[in-house]
């Protein structure tokens, strides 16, 4: 649909040499060129808040905007209790797309 949902939780480990996440878009038609564009997530931000609600704007190979990924993550380094996911939206988030509540946190989870 126009605004697909996912509502998927990942788990995995991130190194320390892991700056950012790539986030990659792909149309379900697998008969052409399937990418529909990439986006940036700070892993550097999200280490240092331990629970990041974002936008990530997703660009074409043109540089054109193709939509926005709503994205909530948590990081865990295994000392003391998993962080907690923030309330509410992203920042700037419309109303209209504001993030479903959080599922548990996890080390790298990704909401």
């Amino acid at each position: 649909g126009k605004y697909p949902v996912w509502n998927e939780t990942l788990s995995f480990q991130i190194g320390q040499a892991d700056d950012e996440m790539l986030v990659t878009l792909m149309d379900k038609c697998m008969l052409v060129d399937a990418r529909l564009g990439d986006g940036k997530f700070s892993l550097t931000r999200l280490r240092e808040t331990r629970a990041e609600r974002a936008e990530v704007p997703v660009r074409n190979k043109k540089g054109e905007c193709m939509g926005v990924v709503f994205l909530a993550a948590t990081f865990h380094n295994g000392v003391g209790p998993p962080p907690q996911m923030p309330s509410g939206p992203a920042v700037g988030a419309p109303a209209t797309h504001a993030l479903a509540p959080a599922p548990p946190a996890g080390m790298g989870a990704m909401y």
